[in-house]
């Protein structure tokens, strides 16, 4: 267990700077813990099995099994539909998905699925800063060259709501890679 919590730590760590790194990794916390998963059923332990296969469900999308992932995040959802970690799985997974097929069609689905999750999440925490990075992401994958003023406008109002938070320190750089595709200045001080 602790060896793949630890795992965990480095896939978000190498996240950035080596993406096929981080995938191997997923793939690995993936087989570890199915024999977790399968000693806390046996124990009885519903609460574990479920937070396992939360993670379980988060490593397979990071792993490039996006359907895998996203099927083990909607069962987990009817397990416990209040819990918005299944979702944000889900989403992620789709996301992927879109990323896989480039349809614009599977792009709207999962902007249309990150724009429901983002008024439930905190802002300013690492998924709120997801959910908006996938957005801006999946808008331009639905409406192309189009969606530019829509995603221009987006960046703009973060930057002057947020300032230098934008992103936090977990998307900070996806963000600043986005305002410079659509020749914005990145936001460089705080609010």
């Amino acid at each position: 267990k602790e060896m793949a919590l630890s795992t965990i730590q480095e896939i978000d760590k190498s996240r950035d700077s080596n993406p096929a790194q981080a995938r191997r990794l997923a793939d690995y916390v993936v087989k570890l813990l199915d024999p977790i998963i399968d000693q806390a059923r046996k124990e009885g332990k519903a609460d574990s099995v479920f937070e396992f296969q939360e993670i379980q469900a988060d490593m397979l999308v990071r792993a490039g099994h996006a359907q895998d992932g996203r099927t083990l995040a909607l069962a987990l959802e009817k397990q416990r539909p209040a819990d918005l970690r299944s979702f944000m799985t889900e989403a992620r997974a789709c996301y992927e998905l879109a990323a896989a097929s480039k349809k614009p069609s599977d792009y709207a689905y999962a902007r249309d699925y990150f724009e429901r999750i983002l008024p439930q999440i905190t802002p300013g925490v690492d998924s709120y800063w997801e959910c908006w990075l996938r957005i801006i992401q999946c808008t331009a994958g639905s409406g192309g060259d189009a969606a530019a003023p829509e995603i221009k406008k987006r960046l703009s109002d973060l930057r002057t709501l947020y300032g230098a938070k934008v992103g936090g320190d977990t998307y900070r750089q996806d963000f600043a890679a986005l305002y410079a595709q659509y020749g914005m200045t990145a936001p460089t001080t705080k609010p």
